[in-house]
């Protein structure tokens, strides 16, 4: 028993706070059929158990991916072990809350079969796979599309074998997801720690191993890869003429290796294309909520600023994971001091900003015809000035935990969500009520954002950065 004790354990161990929150959920969730005494309160301590679900599996999953290794296979009965947890899972998420609304409601089955299906996205998210971050679209496309959200609801309800679907979807999942923890097999080199995606939630260098990568993933960095190789060595040719500013510009393209025009065009084309097509395919549909009405602006401005905010968790990571190969561009540079290399580290991740602005530009872009044409301007200017404002945030946060201890992968992107919306949906609202109001407000943010960087700089001079790996 004791390692099974020891494997069910792990995720609690790895994210406390985090966990120990959701299982209150899920406590108090089921508490309410109790106090309440209905038989909606079983349907919406259902909804809640779901929602807390997909956050549990995908934690877990996590922490499972980094267990995951070709060592860890050889263990005696450690498949066997594994197996035995993810069941547990299963018999205490799925089945049990199954069989409490089979006793008191007839779509016992069906919500059943729902949370087995979160279940199973939660674990093959948590697990790095690249499809399964697609399923975050699924609320937004729910949230602005309420005819397709109708049919959906009324499509399961009334068919008979769709709880028989969401299983064996779920078990498919499970089965694929199974296959990638227990795949054994010499490890590929690592792809930078820069070009780490937000999407993948794997924990420590699992993130980035180019083994788990598909085969378009691996074709696009390889595409910025060679890129980027290409301006490192036209930057190097230019060091006899300028020798510093060709170093604190070396120093930039270490922490960020994509941010130069050709990277940066890569990455703008990519994000287009796929939003653009997402934004084409409902376009076409017969009850699509794009034209006259549209949808709300401030939702896409939302939206936006979010996604541009949760790009410097990826950025924070990187540093952390660049931390020994820092070693040798210091011995390079030769500063006077390591307060003088922590100056030049905060300095040189400052051209983040500019990627952070054009991905934001490309979204709003592509996201423009789901909005009214009469709001459309007041959008993108909405946008684009809470994307700044969001940025600004993203990069205070990078810095002032530039010499943490450990990634707090979870903590930093909620962090960095909520406070990403929150500044975007000021300014998308602000300039949906008139231009000069918006323009007030931007300005309001970006000088309060403007100082948040600051702040962030002076905490990160403070202390020497480190040239270990967090633990």
């Amino acid at each position: 028993m004791g390692p099974l004790l020891r494997l069910l354990s792990l995720p609690i161990k790895r994210y406390p706070i985090g966990l120990s929150l959701l299982y209150l959920l899920l406590l108090g969730a089921w508490s309410l059929p109790f106090f309440i005494g209905k038989s909606k309160a079983l349907l919406a301590a259902a909804g809640i158990h779901a929602y807390a679900l997909m956050f549990v599996s995908m934690f877990s999953s996590m922490v499972w991916s980094s267990i995951s290794r070709p060592d860890t296979m050889l263990l005696p009965r450690f498949r066997s072990y594994f197996k035995t947890v993810i069941g547990i899972h299963c018999l205490l998420l799925v089945l049990l809350p199954m069989l409490v609304l089979l006793a008191f409601d007839r779509y016992g089955m069906l919500v059943g079969g729902g949370l087995a299906l979160i279940l199973a996205l939660g674990m093959a998210t948590g697990s790095g796979a690249k499809w399964a971050s697609l399923v975050w679209m699924l609320p937004l496309l729910l949230g602005i599309w309420p005819e397709v959200r109708s049919a959906v609801g009324y499509a399961l309800i009334d068919t008979q074998s769709a709880p028989v679907v969401l299983f064996l979807a779920a078990a498919v999942i499970v089965y694929a997801t199974w296959q990638r923890y227990t795949r054994v097999g010499d490890q590929s080199p690592t792809l930078s720690p820069a070009d780490i995606n937000t999407s993948d939630m794997r924990y420590g260098p699992e993130a980035v191993q180019a083994a788990n990568a598909g085969k378009f993933a691996r074709w696009f960095s390889d595409r910025q890869q060679t890129a980027s190789a290409n301006a490192f060595e036209r930057l190097l040719g230019s060091i006899k003429r300028r020798p510093e500013a060709t170093a604190r510009r070396a120093l930039s393209m270490i922490l960020l290796p994509n941010l130069h025009w050709r990277g940066v065009l890569l990455e703008a084309a990519f994000t287009a294309l796929i939003v653009g097509a997402i934004a084409w395919l409902i376009g076409a549909q017969k009850n699509s909520p794009t034209g006259t009405s549209g949808v709300p602006a401030g939702l896409v401005a939302t939206y936006v600023g979010m996604l541009t905010a949760m790009r410097f968790q990826a950025l924070h990571r990187a540093t952390l994971m660049l931390r020994p190969s820092l070693t040798d561009v210091y011995f390079a540079l030769a500063p006077n001091s390591q307060l003088v290399f922590t100056a030049a580290v905060s300095q040189a991740l400052r051209p983040a900003l500019i990627g952070a602005w054009i991905f934001a530009a490309t979204m709003l872009g592509a996201l423009l015809p789901f909005v009214a044409p009469a709001a459309r301007a007041s959008m993108f200017a909405g946008g684009m000035v809470g994307a700044v404002a969001a940025s600004l945030y993203g990069l205070g946060i990078v810095l002032m935990r530039l010499d943490a201890e450990k990634p707090r992968m979870m903590t930093g992107m909620i962090v960095l969500a909520v406070g990403g919306s929150l500044l975007a949906s000021l300014a998308g609202a602000a300039f949906n009520a008139s231009w000069t109001g918006g323009i007030g407000v931007g300005l309001v943010l970006i000088l309060l954002m403007l100082g948040f960087v600051a702040h962030g700089d002076a905490q990160a001079k403070r202390w020497p950065v480190r040239f270990d790996m967090p633990v």
